[in-house]
C-alpha cells in the first residue's frame, strides 16, 4: 500500500527533521484545541498535546492509507514547567532560570494509523553553561529566544550555549525520529522500505 503521510505541525524544525528521511509528506496545521492537559506529568502533557493535534484534523484525513504524526515538547526545570516566554523580560528571566543548570526536554509523539493511534515520550537531559547578563542581552537581540519553550534553540544561535546534552538532539529540535521509526513499525510500517521507494 502507498502511504500519505502528513505532519500537523506549524513548526519549521520538525518540518526540517522530516525532510532528513526522504520521503514525501504534507503539512497541515493544527487546529485551535481548547482542551488542555490538566496534569503535571510532563510526558502526559506532550503525549495529549500531540493527540489533540492529530484528533483537530483526524475528521478530514480518515482514508486508511493516510498517516498523521505530530508532536509536542516541553522543558521541565526541579518539576516545573517551563513554556514559551511571553516577552522580552520573560526571555531574561527564564534564560537567568537555566543558566549553568540541567534541564529537561520532552517531546510527545503520536501517529495515527488506521484509525488507531500509538504515542511515545522521550526526555532528554540539556545544561547550559552559566550565562553572563551580556550574553543573555545578546542572545535576546537575535529574537530567537522569543519564539520557542525555554527561551532557547538548540539547533540556531543557542547552540553555542549548549555545555552538554544527553539524550536525542532530535527530541530537543522537537521531533524524535528514531522513535517516530519505532512507532511506524509497531503500526506495521516499514519505514525502511518507503525510504527505498518500495
Amino acid at each position: 500500500m502507498k502511504y500519505k503521510f502528513i505532519l500537523v505541525t506549524t513548526s519549521p524544525r520538525r518540518i526540517e527533521l522530516l525532510r532528513k528521511l526522504n520521503i514525501k509528506f504534507d503539512v497541515i496545521p493544527p487546529k485551535v484545541v481548547k482542551e488542555k492537559y490538566k496534569g503535571n506529568n510532563p510526558c502526559d502533557i506532550v503525549i495529549c498535546n500531540a493527540i489533540n493535534k492529530i484528533n483537530s484534523v483526524n475528521e478530514e484525513h480518515k482514508d486508511k492509507d493516510t498517516i498523521l504524526i505530530a508532536a509536542d515538547t516541553l522543558i521541565e526545570l526541579n518539576g516545573k514547567i517551563i513554556g514559551k516566554p511571553q516577552n522580552k523580560e520573560d526571555a531574561i528571566r527564564i534564560l537567568k532560570t537555566l543558566s549553568g543548570k540541567w534541564h529537561n526536554v520532552y517531546t510527545g509523539i503520536a501517529i495515527k494509523v488506521d484509525e488507531k493511534i500509538y504515542t511515545d515520550c522521550r526526555v532528554t537531559k540539556v545544561k547550559l553553561k552559566k550565562l553572563s547578563m551580556e550574553e543573555i542581552e545578546f542572545y535576546i537581540k537575535t529574537g530567537e529566544p522569543l519564539e520557542v519553550a525555554g527561551a532557547y534553540r538548540i539547533q540556531g544561535i543557542g547552540t553555542i550555549f549548549i555545555e552538554e546534552i544527553h539524550g536525542s538532539y532530535d527530541n530537543v529540535v522537537g521531533l524524535p525520529l528514531s522513535r517516530l521509526y519505532v512507532l511506524l513499525k509497531k503500526a506495521g510500517i516499514d519505514l525502511i522500505k518507503i525510504i527505498n521507494g518500495q
